[in-house]
């Protein structure tokens, strides 16, 4: 990966990373694109240059950190630790994405989004 697709990819995983906070805490309808920007530390066209949409930003953000939780939940899987130090890791990685996500704003983003409960399906 050259510098410009890495700063690229940082720009988005900034942008992802901000959007789910802010979502997360504040709720889908009140947070705004422009808070995202400032938030991520870009422009707002960015923002729409990646994802097109406030809905597309959501699912994508939700979809990145479902991603997150199940390669963290898969390297713990395949390696070679004890039953019960594999057990305590995932419960650990359990409890982190809790702390970081409020659970009332995953089943608000899942109830109002066809694709997002989909894919929260699929995750299960």
């Amino acid at each position: 990966m050259n510098g410009f697709q890495r700063r690229r990819e940082l720009k988005k995983r900034d942008i992802l990373e901000a959007a789910l906070q802010l979502f997360s805490t504040r709720g889908i309808k009140d947070v705004t694109i422009a808070e995202i920007a400032k938030a991520a530390h870009v422009s707002q066209v960015s923002i729409y240059n990646f994802f097109r949409s406030k809905e597309n930003l959501l699912r994508e953000s939700i979809f990145a950190f479902m991603d997150k939780g199940l390669e963290e939940s898969e390297q713990v899987l395949a390696s070679e630790a004890t039953y019960r130090s594999k057990l305590e890791k995932l419960f650990s990685i359990t409890e982190a994405g809790r702390s970081q996500v409020d659970s009332r704003f995953f089943l608000s983003a899942i109830q109002s989004d066809p694709m997002i409960r989909k894919m929260m399906g699929e995750y299960y």
